[in-house]
Formats: C-alpha cells, sequence, structure tokens
C-alpha cells in the first residue's frame, strides 16, 4: 500500500480550483461531508495516486488514504506554530 503525503503546493492549487478544500468554502455553499469525501477519493487518487488501482481496494482503505493526504497537507507544522 502507498504511504500518504502532504501535497505539493501546485497540487494543493489544483485542489482549491476543483472546489475540494473545504477550509477555502463558503460557508453558504459548503458540500456536506460525505458528498466531499465522494468527490475528494477519485480526484485525489487520479490525480495524485494514479499509480495505485484503488477500484479493487476496500473502501476504508482508499478513504483513509484520501483524508490521511489531506490533513497532511493542511495541517500546521508544529515549528510554524511556535
Amino acid at each position: 500500500m502507498i504511504d500518504a503525503r502532504a501535497l505539493t503546493y501546485e497540487e494543493h492549487e489544483e485542489l482549491i480550483e476543483a472546489g475540494l478544500d473545504p477550509a477555502l468554502q463558503d460557508k453558504e455553499i459548503r458540500m456536506p461531508g460525505a458528498v466531499w469525501v465522494r468527490k475528494l477519493i477519485p480526484w485525489m487518487m487520479s490525480k495524485i495516486y494514479p499509480e495505485l488501482v484503488y477500484k479493487n481496494l476496500p473502501a476504508p482503505v482508499v478513504r483513509k488514504l484520501a483524508l490521511d493526504t489531506y490533513v497532511l497537507t493542511v495541517k500546521e507544522d508544529e515549528e510554524v506554530k511556535n
């Protein structure tokens, strides 16, 4: 299995352009979490992990990889916070 990694700056910009960064969505039009995850997974797998044949993997494994990748991208580094 592939380890999750943070998106590069360019990849994160593409995620934002695709309307998939909930931190940057207007509260009035923010999509529900389940809808976001269903849109995030295929975007993440095709753009970030194209070598992974994810459609044959267990759904929880794929969901965790996509969500872990997002979290690694947006979390604050401890050194930056101090």
